[in-house]
Formats: structure tokens, sequence, C-alpha cells
């Protein structure tokens, strides 16, 4: 028989024999073996595999370089874009495109789409074709022209059901008609989750002036074998001269260019290369722990791997028989651990976290089992070498002889203090990182957002612009549905606003009445938002100074503003704001004088993480605007649904769009998600590497602890007490422990820098977390030493000499 064959067959039997060995084994692999299947699936969709662009490593943003804010990634006016496009030497084409939505509704169900405006030359610079249809004509990029739409396969499919005879057809799409001209190929989605694709609409104008209104974000192919540093550099000069040239609208601008790949994983590459490294802590941990088992188990056979060696096996065929074993657990292991891995990705693919780009990548593809393969071959090799290695070292005359298994047990202690040094330490790094991501997690949810979010409901109204072209239409219709809301049951207070949250608020350059422009001879933005006399109080936004808006400040009376504390504290430091002017600077158009009436506590519109910006606020009976957001505060015992919004805005005009409607509640959830997710995912690896090390650590104790029965019994008969006896083993099962807290810490502040883009209101080097988790793995190791050590103070003197 084969010796391989034959040697199987005894692991078979060995396992059989020994079930709870073989399951204790197989289950430990299979979840770390699963676990970094499951991670390592994600990081090859997300960060992995090409795009789904022709020559994706061609594609690249280009992005406004803003150096008086520190910002990095803005956007830009669509006269600067073509300036841009006529320069630039290293783009092949440059493509510009703003996100947009519409709401397709049937007769109480909402229906929000999003797409995108593009410049007709989007496909092209994409690399991509429709898969029925035509693209945009150049043309079709001016207004009067730009009814024209291409809609994503799987719109065409859910909402036409996949109709071919649609192109050419005029449809009602949102509040638009428009021409479908084209379907794009199956899968293209760009900007993220677009579903539509319509002309920007530009008029005669833009194309040369307006360079303040910056709202279009720019998306280019390079010329092959153009690095990108060479396109930076290039924009950059462009951006210089454009300064040059426009010094008032582009004062402190430049450029930068990031990958395409960049900018779409660049935000989640950290966090996951974060748990990786968590779930590869909790690997070895789980292979310190079976190649615990294996060392106790080579221990427990010494005397049968002697007698057959007497009898005449090789010491080659006993360790090829021990990494048999090892490879034959492990590889059961990793078939469940694959399955494993299979539920984890169906897990995560339904969770769906809004933080994880091209969650459609991941799946088990041939890398991923490769992956999976490889591990679970290393684990078998490392889980059985050490014990295979020690059958070679075998001496037969030293191991038949009773009572003395030095040779064994006391290199098996040695190997097994080293895998507890390195497991200590590995779950002391894990628990840091999960404690520094908690107490970042819970100072973000703490933090005073500025209003207060709970029963709180935003609607998103946009009004068609044939129908409503003049402020005073749209003034006269958020007044009837504010009284519309303000009726319904249990609604407490109704407002409007521009923009909540989340949404950039338009920006101007503005000059301060007998100051110089900006703050110290500095231009600055200015971004506005318009609300309604209500809004403040519909938010529970306090009102620090002066007052809010009042309904008379309509139309023909003069122009007033609320600006936040931010602005306040910035222009005015010794709190004299009110009464003070400042106009919008812009050469598109004469701007009147605001005066300030009141100043308002400051927001953080773009999430708890960011600071407050300056703010101002116009009224919106002075202004007027065809897009905006209700803010509709009810008591508890009476929430309002979508049907409810609906039914009363098709009282008023069936052709408003509502875009969409949110509890705020649900909206501050969304902006901690990312950072929940993360929390949460390593939080769970680096508690079950806890457990991992907990019943590792409690199984070597009470193992060796059994091997030293005699010794204890013959310490207790001399008249040994039980507290010496528990020290003793809790000092030796402490040792390893003590000198992996030690490394663990060292290696810990070491390295925790590289976590500081993921924290918020924490040092990396805290010390109350790392105290608290050195005192909790302590604490535990404590415990997993003390029930082995007091299990050995109940040996009977006389019944272990017996024994022995």
């Amino acid at each position: 028989m084969n010796p391989l064959l034959k040697d199987f067959r005894i692991a078979i039997r060995s396992f059989l024999k020994r079930p709870g060995f073989a399951a204790a084994a197989v289950c430990t692999l299979a979840l770390g073996i699963g676990l970094n299947t499951a991670i390592f699936s994600v990081i090859n969709g997300v960060l992995l595999k090409p795009l789904p662009f022709p020559a994706s490593e061609q594609l690249a943003m280009v992005w406004t370089d803003d150096s008086r804010k520190g910002e990095h990634a803005g956007r830009t006016s669509f006269a600067n874009f073509r300036d841009w496009q006529d320069r630039t030497r290293c783009f092949q084409e440059l493509a510009a495109f703003t996100p947009s939505a519409k709401t397709l509704s049937g007769n109480q169900e909402l229906k929000t789409v999003s797409g995108a405006r593009v410049t007709t030359n989007f496909f092209s610079t994409m690399g991509v074709g429709p898969r029925l249809g035509r693209g945009f004509s150049p043309g079709e990029n001016e207004i009067g022209r730009n009814s024209v739409i291409v809609l994503s396969d799987g719109l065409w499919r859910r909402q036409f059901g996949g109709d071919e005879g649609i192109i050419g057809k005029i449809i009602q799409f949102g509040d638009e008609r428009v021409t479908v001209i084209g379907i794009a190929p199956p899968g293209f989605s760009f900007p993220t989750k677009a579903e539509f694709w319509l002309p920007l609409g530009i008029s005669p104008r833009m194309k040369t002036e307006f360079r303040s209104n910056v709202f279009l974000s720019v998306i280019g192919r390079l010329k092959p074998e153009v690095p990108i540093t060479r396109a930076q550099s290039e924009m950059a000069t462009l951006a210089g001269q454009l300064e040059k040239e426009y010094p008032k609208e582009n004062e402190g601008l430049g450029a930068s260019v990031i990958s395409l790949r960049t900018q779409l994983v660049g935000n989640v590459e950290r966090p996951l290369h974060l748990l990786w490294v968590v779930l590869v802590i909790v690997f070895f941990i789980c292979l310190g722990n079976v190649a615990s088992l294996f060392l106790a188990r080579a221990v427990e056979r010494r005397q049968d791997i002697a007698i057959r060696i007497a009898l005449g096996a090789s010491q080659l065929g006993i360790s090829r028989l021990t990494l048999l074993e090892s490879l034959t657990l492990s590889t059961i292991g990793g078939i469940a651990g694959l399955a494993l891995a299979r539920v984890g990705i169906n897990w995560l693919i339904a969770f769906q976290p809004e933080n994880l780009p091209r969650i459609e990548s991941i799946s088990i593809d041939w890398a991923v089992f490769a992956f999976a393969a490889s591990t679970t071959l290393f684990a078998g090799a490392a889980c059985g070498i050490i014990p295979a290695f020690q059958a070679l070292r075998l001496s037969q005359t030293d191991v038949l002889k009773k009572g003395n298994p030095s040779i064994t047990v006391g290199g098996s202690r040695s190997i097994y203090e080293l895998l507890t040094v390195t497991q200590t330490a590995g779950t002391l790094m894990a628990l840091v990182a999960a404690g520094l991501l908690l107490r970042s997690f819970v100072g973000l949810i703490q933090t005073d957002i500025g209003f207060n979010a709970q029963n709180l409901t935003v609607v998103e109204v946009q009004l068609p612009q044939e129908r409503f072209e003049t402020a005073a239409k749209q003034i006269a219709f958020e007044r009837q549905l504010e009284a519309q809301f303000a009726a319904m049951p249990g609604v407490q207070s109704v407002g409007a606003t521009s923009s909540v949250l989340l949404h950039e608020l338009e920006k101007s350059l503005f000059v301060i009445e007998n100051q110089m422009p900006g703050n110290g001879g500095k231009r600055s933005d200015l971004p506005v938002n318009v609300v309604t006399e209500n809004y403040f109080r519909t938010m529970n936004i306090p009102i620090l100074q002066g007052r809010s808006f009042t309904a008379s400040e309509g139309e023909g009376t003069p122009e007033t503003a609320i600006v936040n504390e931010a602005f306040a504290s910035r222009y005015f430091p010794k709190g004299d704001a009110i009464g003070k002017r400042f106009r919008f600077d812009q050469p598109e158009f004469k701007s009147p004088w605001f005066t300030i009436v009141g100043v308002s506590g400051n927001v953080r519109r773009m999430g708890p993480e960011s600071p407050p910006d300056i703010e101002a606020f116009l009224p919106f009976q002075q202004n007027g605007s065809s897009y905006f957001e209700m803010v509709i505060r009810t008591d508890n015992s009476h929430p309002i649904s979508s049907g409810e919004v609906l039914s009363q805005i098709r009282t008023l005009n069936k052709a408003v769009t509502v875009s969409g409607i949110r509890t705020m509640e649900l909206t501050l959830g969304a902006m901690v998600a990312p950072r929940q997710f993360t929390t949460s995912l390593v939080g769970m690896f680096a508690a079950t590497a806890l457990a991992l090390t907990a019943l590792g650590l409690y199984g070597g104790t009470a193992y060796f602890a059994a091997h030293r029965e005699r010794e204890i019994g013959i310490r207790m008969a001399l008249g040994a007490k039980s507290r010496n006896v528990t020290g003793m083993v809790i000092r030796q099962g402490m040792r390893p422990v003590l000198i992996g807290l030690a490394l663990g810490l060292i290696v810990s502040l070491a390295v925790t820098h590289t976590l500081r883009s993921l924290l918020f209101g924490v040092s990396a080097t805290d010390p109350a977390t790392f105290g608290a988790i050195t005192a909790l793995l302590t604490g535990v190791a404590l415990l997993a030493c003390w029930i082995p050590a007091l299990k050995a103070t109940r040996t009977d003197p006389m019944i272990a000499l017996r024994h022995e």
C-alpha cells in the first residue's frame, strides 16, 4: 500500500478515536481561515480588481485645490473647465459632470433615482459606448437642445421593461420631458450609482463668465504613457495661468490630479487594511491554539510513538504521519472556512455599508479560492511542523522511561510559552485598535451637531422651472405647502431651507462694509443658505444675538441676513456683528448690501467630524428658490409618512417633484455609519482574539498543571498550602502573558500612529485606552490561569503519588 495512503488511513482512525481533539482543531482553523478569506474577498473586490472601464489606469479626477481653505477636492466652474480642456496636453479628453436626482413616483410610492448631468464627451472619455441607440452629440450641451437622456441598463429594464422601442420616444422623467436616445452598457454606473445621464445645458455666458459658480466635477483620460505626476504638474501650471488671468475669481486656486482608483477607494483603503491586520492576528492566534493542541497530543502519544519506533517505524515516517494529520485537519478546516467566508460575504453584501465602494465586485473567484487554499496549506504546515520536528529528535530510551517526560514536556512548554507571548502581544494590539476606534465612535455620536434631530423629517422639493420661473411664484408655493404641512396632525413646526445637511451650500465671494475683502485682506467665500422665518425654531437652532427673520421681510423690504457664530467670531471678534453690512463681490451681478439682524448657533453641516464653517442665512421670502427642503418637526404620537407628504403636495400641484423624504435621525446615522461599521468589525474580531487567547491560556495552564500532578502531590504532602500551589501555577501561567503584554505595549505604541486618520477626538497613544485594555487582558489571563490553579489545589497527594 502507498505509504501516504496508509498514513492517511491511520490519521483518520486517530481522529475517530479522539473526536474532541479533531473537532476543536477543525473549528478553530475554520474560524481563522474563513474570516481571513472573507476579508480578502472584500479587499480583492474593492482594491485589487481592475475598475470596470477600458484602460481604467488612464482615468483620473481633476479637482480645484483651494489653498486659502486647505481644500484639495473642490469643484470648478464651466469656464475654468473649458480653459483646462483647451490647454491640456497630458489628457486625451476632459469631461465634466454634476450629480442629479429624479423622483419617479407611483400611487403612494417614491423612487429616487440617482444620475448625473454631463458634458457630451462624457461617455467617450470613460471609454464606453451605448448598448442601444447613441450617446450625446456636441450641440446637445446647449440650453434648449439638452432634452435628451441616456438610461442605464438596469433602469431601462426595471422602469421600461427592457423595451428596445423606447429609443427615440419622449418620456416624462421626473420634472422633465426628455427624448431617450441611448441605453448604457450593462454594469456601467459612474458617478457611483448613476442610472441616467442628461446633458449639462450650458448658456453662452457660462462658457466664459460665472467663474465663481463652481459646481462641476472633472474626470479625464490621460494619454498613453503619461504618468499622473506629469499631469499634476501641468494642471498646477494651468491653474497658475488662470489665477493670473482672472485674479478676482481664481485667487489661491490650484489644481490636483487623483487617479480614479484612489478617488473611489482611497477612503476605505486604510480601514480595510486595519481589518485585515486584526484578522491576521486572529488567524495566528487560531494557529497558536491548534499548534498547542498538537503539542499536547504529541506529549500524550510519546510512548505510543516510542513503541512504533521500537517496532521498526522510522522517525521520518512518524514525522510524516504527524504532518499529514495536521494537513488533513487544516484541509477540512479550510473547506469549512470557505463555506463560512461565503456566508460572511453574503451578509456583508446584504448589509451594504454606505462607505464601501465597488461592493458589486466582491465575490469568491479564483483569486479568493487560491488565497484560501494557500492559507489552508500554510495553516496545516505551521501547526504540524513543530510536532513533526520533535518526532525526529525523539530518543526511544528516554521516552520509554516512566517519569522522565522532560524531553517532550519540557520542550513543548517552551514552545507553548513562546506561542502565548505572541498571542498575548497580538491580542493586545487588536484590543488597543478596537478600544481607540470605540472611543472615537462614542465621541462622534456625542458631538453636538448644533440642532435637535429627534422627530425631524426632511422633504426635498423640486419645482418645475417652466411653471415656477419667478421668485414670487416659488415663494407663494412654499407658503402654501408650509401651511398644508402645519395643519397635519402632530406637526409642531414647519420651515424651509435650501439645504439642511451633507449638501454643500453655494458659495460667493463677499466683502464687509468698511473692511478689507474677506478677512485680513484675503478674499474668502461665504456659504449661503436661504431659509424661512420658522427654520431656526423648527430645527431648534438658537439665535444667540439679535433676532430671527419675520414674515414681513418680503420683496421690496431692505435686505437682511443672519450669520452664524463662526462668522461673527471671525469677522466681528468684539461681538458687534448686529447692524453690520456685507455684500457679494461678483462680477456677474450687482449685489445689494445685507444688514446682519441676528447671530445663530453653529451647525456642523457636513457631519459631526467636520468643524462648523462660516455661514450666512438669507430670508426665503426675499429670494425664493426652485429647490428647497421642508423641515417638519412632529411629536412622538404622529410620525409623518411619505404617503401623507405626497398627498399634500399633489393637492397643490402634481408637477412638483419630491426628490426624497428622510428623517434627520437616519441622516445623522448614515453620517457615522462608516465608523460604526469599522468599529463593530474590529471590535468583534478583537473580542474573538481575546476569547481564543483566553481559551488557549486556560487549556495550556490546565494541561501543564496536570502533568505536574506528582510534583504538586509531593509539595502538598510535605505541607504546602493551597495558596502556595495556586500562586505557583498562576505565576508559571502568567509569566509568558506578562512578557507578551510588555511586547504588545511597545509594538502598539510604535504603530498606532497609523490609525490617526481613523480616530476622532482621541490620541493614538491615549493612556486611558492603553491602561484599560492592559487591565482587561491581564484580568482575563489571570482568570484563565486561576481556574486550573484552583483545580490543582484539590489534588489528593496520596492518589497522585499512587498514580505515579
